[in-house]
């Protein structure tokens, strides 16, 4: 009996052996195909950072009215000592979306040299009037340029806007009030009274209080809070029966769902 109890244990130990062989041979063998891939990696690495081949030789820019091609080239950090394959695609949409007149951009490789930057910009709608400095800002309420108190300006004036600090450009505003003036220019001049009437000021010292003031009117016309499209449509309404003369002499009212007050 002591006899088979040892020969089983000696087999145990040998078969444990073999094992332990095996599992050395099998990480030998690992080590050994990792290393040639590390190895074929550097190559191929220092191969595409030495070579001209990959280098960045043209990058294209679409869909630019506004801002200058170059300016978004500038923004992206591009230069022709970047390789393309390791180009960073996001970072450098990241860093053309910061300039404020992109809305969004697309990068995009074109093998072997060149890269693709395809742009959406933002288009200014009016101009925010604030201490006396000027910024046009777009339809989403981003601040897209100061501009100078002299030059031709984007829209109406937009006034009296509460709660501004600061702004610069790169800015997204969120007064309630200066949203409000924004609609209330985007539905006017879908109307046909602005075919016939130049808006010069929209002042907007409350949502429920903005006033407009044409260049055409002695009178100035008044909007409420939250119904812009309707009440250029019963402005559109009025205008039109009454041939463009509202025989007002201080405003219009358009406040009152769908009347229509002047005075």
């Amino acid at each position: 009996m002591a006899r088979n109890t040892q020969k089983k244990r000696s087999s145990r130990r040998g078969a444990a052996k073999r094992s332990i062989r095996r599992n050395a041979d099998s990480i030998l063998s690992t080590l050994f195909a990792l290393a040639v891939a590390c190895a074929a990696a550097y190559a191929f690495y220092t191969y595409v950072n030495e070579s001209t081949y990959f280098r960045i030789k043209m990058i294209k820019v679409t869909g630019t009215n506004l801002v200058d091609a170059n300016d978004v080239v500038a923004a992206s950090g591009l230069t022709n000592e970047d390789i393309i394959l390791l180009l960073p695609t996001a970072e450098v949409r990241s860093k053309v979306n910061a300039l404020p007149y992109i809305e969004r951009c697309r990068v995009t490789r074109v093998f072997p040299d060149m890269v693709a930057i395809a742009v959406e910009e933002r288009v200014p709608v009016a101009t925010l009037a604030l201490r006396n400095q000027y910024f046009e800002i777009d339809a989403n309420l981003n601040v897209l340029k100061k501009i100078d108190e002299h030059a031709r300006h984007t829209g109406p004036l937009i006034t009296q806007v509460p709660g501004l600090g600061n702004i610069e450009p790169g800015a997204k505003l969120e007064q309630p009030s200066l949203r409000e003036a924004v609609d209330v220019w985007l539905a006017f001049r879908d109307t046909h009274v602005a075919e016939t009437v130049t808006v010069s000021e929209i002042a907007a010292p409350s949502t429920s209080d903005v006033r407009m003031y044409c260049n055409e009117l002695d009178y100035e016309i008044r909007w409420g809070r939250g119904r812009a499209i309707q009440q250029a449509a019963n402005l559109d309404t009025v205008w039109e029966y009454k041939g463009g003369n509202l025989e007002c002499t201080e405003y219009v009212d358009l406040r009152f769902d769908r009347d229509v007050a002047c005075l």
